[in-house]
Formats: C-alpha cells, sequence, structure tokens
C-alpha cells in the first residue's frame, strides 16, 4: 500500500483509539474510585461503630461495680448501706443520664456522617450518569450506537440514584421523628426539673 491509501486507516484508528479508551476505561476508573471510596466509608463507620460499643460496655462494667459496691456495703451496715446506696443511686442516675446523652450525641453523629456518605455516593452516581450520556453522546456523533453494556450501566445507575434518594428521604423523615421526640424529652425534663411547673 502507498502511504496515500493507509492515510484514511491512520486518521480511522486515530479517532477509534480514544474512543474506545474512553468507553471501556472510564467507566473501569469511576468504579474503581467509587468502590475505594465506599471502603473507606465502610471502614470509618465500623470505627465509629466499635468505639460507641466499646465506650458503652465501659459504663455498663462501671454501673456494675458500683451496684456490687452497694451489695457488699449493704451486709456490712444496713443504715450505712442504705446512705451510700443513695449517694451510689444518684450517681449511678447522673451516670446513666450523662452516658445517654453521649449516646445521643454519638448516634447523631453517626447517622449525620452516614447521611453525608449517602449524600455523597448520590452526587458521584449522578456525576457517573452525566459522564455515561456524554459517552454515549460522543459515541452517536461519531455514527455509533451505544453498546447495550451502555445502556444497562445507564439503567443500573439510574435504578440505584432512586434507591439512594428513597434512602435519603427515609432518613430525612426518621431525623425529624428523633429531633422531636428529642425536644419532648428535653421539654419534659425541665418540667420535672422544676417540679412540675412548666415555665414559658
Amino acid at each position: 500500500m502507498t502511504p496515500a491509501e493507509m492515510t484514511p486507516i491512520w486518521i480511522a484508528l486515530i479517532v477509534a483509539i480514544p474512543t474506545v479508551l474512553t468507553s471501556a476505561i472510564l467507566p473501569l476508573v469511576l468504579n474503581i474510585v467509587t468502590a475505594r471510596a465506599r471502603t473507606a466509608e465502610k471502614i470509618a463507620d465500623n470505627k465509629r461503630q466499635d468505639e460507641l460499643t466499646t465506650r458503652t460496655e465501659n459504663a455498663a462494667k462501671d454501673v456494675a461495680i458500683q451496684a456490687r459496691e452497694a451489695a457488699r456495703l449493704l451486709v456490712l451496715n444496713t443504715s450505712k448501706v442504705a446512705e451510700v446506696a443513695k449517694e451510689t443511686g444518684d450517681k449511678i442516675v447522673v451516670a446513666a443520664k450523662v452516658t445517654n446523652d453521649k449516646l445521643d450525641v454519638l448516634h447523631t453523629l453517626v447517622n449525620s456522617q452516614y447521611t453525608a456518605a449517602l449524600q455523597a455516593e448520590l452526587d458521584a452516581t449522578m456525576r457517573e450518569l452525566v459522564m455515561v450520556h456524554e459517552v454515549i453522546d460522543l459515541k452517536r456523533a461519531q455514527g455509533q450506537q451505544p453498546s447495550e453494556m451502555s445502556q444497562a450501566t445507564i439503567a443500573a445507575t439510574e435504578a440505584k440514584i432512586a434507591a439512594l434518594h428513597t434512602t435519603l428521604d427515609e432518613r430525612a423523615k426518621q431525623a425529624k421523628v428523633v429531633e422531636t421526640q428529642q425536644a419532648n424529652q428535653r421539654h419534659d425534663n425541665e418540667v420535672a426539673a422544676n417540679g412540675g411547673v412548666v415555665q414559658s
């Protein structure tokens, strides 16, 4: 073949190679990046859950130790035990309230971070869908039809986006319910602290 006959072949190769690389490699790179981000989020969430469990177990152990001490003192001296039991009971109530408050804060923090992670995943998935549509538009502009894999990827991505929207909507509703319950509990605590008198 002469160089003039080879020119159309080279032009076709120059046009085809970026298209093939873009349609084959870009989704793989996006999947790898998304998978790594999800793995990091899951590891961080598991670590937070482990820390929460450890703190809860330690608080329970502390309460158990105090209860055992109260029982020992009861055997030694009934009148003294009554006094110590009251003090210990007060401490347990205070410790339980502090523990519950901390658990509420931790639970809220974990939930908000998980919700943020879900939102980030939704944003990334939506960007991924836009990129796939862009690749398909480029293929169509070159006179090529999108592959079945591209169309299947679009359908799966759209389903994932819908599922993430649903999950985020449900989490928002649950957060409002919890917020209302916490506001009611704070109100009840204030009334109890004021001897049953409602202050405005």
